[in-house]
């Protein structure tokens, strides 16, 4: 079992935020291209049974160094001094990203509430002061997924055509860099291939007007964060989305997770597959949740068919990419 990280740079912005199952989905398409349909099927079917490898939603570097999704805490914080400390607790409970300093100390044990998480950001820079005739008293350095507006013109889905004055707003999404995690489970799969894969595809929708293009400049193994991924307790922390799993513990009260449901549409740019449209609707555990688990395993989540025909079926991906947290009694 290796970890590595695969380094992307942007070259165009993309129609959604990218997350693990876009970027799956991106490589199924490659991984097809480059080797043929039954190739892929053969893959497809083991990852039903046993991953090669599971992948991570993206972290964005920024400050020199990678943020994370911030884990689900706990809101618990000490009665306030002052109307300052008051206006401080509030801006650490909209923290949504975390820096690497930070989540390893989360993984170790050490930060387990949002005050905890504050109290650290603050002093070690990551929060700062602002001037006091400023809107904003405290800045916290984060990173997340740029978004924009962009007018284009309204599309009917059943006739594919436009409509003469249709014009809507579409929010699109950009980052410089971000980097992906990949664990590699089989040691004998080809780690290059998500090069060469994520090189040659697009990630998202509008791939025939430039959009979801993206270059993979470098693949190296983690180092700092390797220990985490071997079963060293049974409480996990997300760095993907992930389907629902038998084996965790929802009763558990250090089991903390938000949860989001998904409809995408099928990806018809490099050959359209099926009739149908839009995917069933699928239920997360979003990146972040601090889940307990009843039973240790390799793997987490599932393969789900949201499309399927005499032909052909569809996987939706949702597979965990948990890092073991330790517990400090």
């Amino acid at each position: 079992m290796k970890l590595y990280r695969l380094h992307f740079e942007c070259l165009s912005p993309f129609t959604t935020q990218v997350n693990s199952y876009t970027l799956f989905g991106a490589f199924c398409w490659g991984y097809r291209l480059l080797r043929g349909k039954s190739a892929l099927k053969e893959l497809l079917e083991r990852f039903k049974s046993e991953p090669p490898f599971l992948i991570s939603s993206p972290v964005f570097s920024a400050y020199d160094t990678l943020f994370y999704p911030c884990p689900q805490m706990i809101d618990k914080f000490s009665e306030p001094e002052s109307e300052e400390k008051y206006k401080f607790q509030k801006e650490i409970k909209k923290i949504a990203s975390i820096p690497k300093e930070a989540l390893i100390e989360f993984l170790n044990g050490k930060i387990n509430t949002k005050e905890e998480l504050g109290n650290f950001l603050l002093e070690k820079g990551y929060i700062e002061k602002e001037n006091e005739k400023s809107k904003e008293k405290w800045k916290i350095k984060s990173a997340k997924f740029n978004n924009f507006n962009r007018v284009r013109n309204s599309l009917n889905r059943l006739t594919l055509s436009t409509a003469g004055g249709g014009l809507i707003n579409v929010t699109c999404y950009y980052y410089p860099k971000f980097v992906v995690y990949l664990l590699i489970l089989d040691e004998s799969f080809d780690v290059e291939i998500f090069k060469g894969i994520y090189n040659l595809v697009s990630l998202g929708g509008d791939k025939s007007i430039g959009y979801g293009r993206v270059k993979v400049s470098l693949i190296d193994e983690e180092k700092e964060l390797v220990e985490f991924t071997k079963p060293i307790s049974n409480h996990i922390y997300l760095l993907s989305p992930s389907f629902p799993d038998k084996s965790f513990d929802y009763e558990n009260k250090d089991t903390l997770y938000q949860i989001s449901i998904y409809c995408g549409f099928i990806e018809n740019f490099y050959e359209r597959l099926v009739k149908f449209i839009i995917k069933k609707r699928v239920f997360y555990l979003d990146a972040g949740s601090q889940l307990v688990v009843k039973v240790k395993k390799s793997f987490y989540g599932s393969l789900y068919p949201v499309a399927q025909n005499k032909e052909i079926t569809i996987y939706q991906y949702g597979y965990a990419f948990p890092l073991y947290k330790r517990v400090v009694s």
